[in-house]
Formats: C-alpha cells, structure tokens, sequence
C-alpha cells in the first residue's frame, strides 16, 4: 500500500504543478504542502476498494468456518484461510492509508500522530477481541463475523466526511497556525 500511496502522491502533485502552471522541477514535500493541494483525495482515493473488498472478507469468513459439513471437505481450509489473508491485507491497508494521512496532516507531530494512533488501534484491538469470543460463545462464528462487517459499514461515513470537508479543515487551521506564528514573530521583536 505504501507503495501505491507514494504513487497517487506523485501523480498528485503533477497534476497539481500542471493546474497551477509550475515547472515540473518543483518539488513538492509531504512536509510543506501547498494550501490548495488535494491531500484528502489524494490519500483516501485508494479506500473504499479496501474497505468494500474488507467487508466483504469479513463478511463471509465467519460462514466458511460455520458449517462443518463444508469445513470437513479436502481442500476446504484454503477458503478460510484466503479470506484471512484477504481480511489481514486490507486492514494493514486501511491503517496504512490513515497512518500516512495522519502524518502528512502534522508533519511537525508525525510521532505523537503515530503513538495516538497505535494506542487508539491496540486498545480497539483488545476491546474487540474478548467482546467477539464472548459473541461466538453465545451466538456461532458466522453471525458474529457478518455482525464485525456491519460495525465497519458503520464508521465508513468518517472517511467520507473527511474527503469533502478535509480540505476547508486543513486550510483554516493552516491559516490559524501562520496567524499564531506571526504574532509570535511580532511578540519576539518587541
């Protein structure tokens, strides 16, 4: 994924230098970004393929492990075992996309950034893991997994919200920030 992202940057700022007339040899820094720049859509662009591909995953692997007339089949486990790798591949893509998003949107704070961010992913983690072992105890694999795929279905409106009014958000508070330093700046020459 970091991969991907690090191309749709590149393919960003080309546009971007191609929309505003700049030479191709200006370089354009994920620390220093212009104010118009489109960093939103230029990082989300990638996630609703992963979300849509990991709720899907998420959806069915539970049905796969629920029904043992299918699991004792030969050849049977790779299907489970598919959907985890698949279920793996696009969480770790996920936190990627929101990790990178995160640190371009604080450049100066890219450590605390990170450490909020793990902090707030481990705790969810283990909330998440002792309520869906009690869930399976009392309901079956499958509705407990399908159950997982909606709480996703339910928090996808933040990113979406982010893509239309991220921008407008970067800006002022970019605006703030230059506001805050140059009164900084006056106060020191006094």
């Amino acid at each position: 994924m970091g991969n991907l992202l690090n191309r749709d940057f590149l393919t960003a700022s080309s546009t971007y230098k191609a929309s505003r007339s700049l030479p191709p040899s200006t370089v354009i820094s994920c620390n220093s970004l212009p104010t118009y720049f489109p960093l939103e859509h230029t990082r989300l662009v990638r996630l609703p393929m992963v979300t849509i591909l990991f709720v899907i995953s998420l959806s069915f692997y539970g049905f796969t492990l629920s029904y043992p007339q299918l699991t004792s089949r030969p050849g049977w486990i790779l299907v489970p075992l598919l959907l985890q790798f698949i279920i793996a591949a696009s969480a770790n893509s996920v936190c990627a996309i929101h990790q990178t998003l995160i640190t371009d949107l604080c450049p100066t704070n890219g450590a605390s950034g990170t450490a909020i961010s793990n902090f707030v992913r481990c705790i969810f983690a283990a909330v998440g893991v002792a309520v869906v072992q009690q869930f399976i105890k009392s309901v079956d694999v499958g509705p407990v997994f399908l159950a997982l795929a909606l709480v996703v279905l339910i928090v996808v409106p933040l990113p979406i919200v982010q893509w239309y009014w991220g921008e407008n958000w970067r800006r002022e508070r970019d605006s703030r920030e230059t506001v805050k330093n140059e009164k900084l700046v006056i106060l020191g020459e006094v």
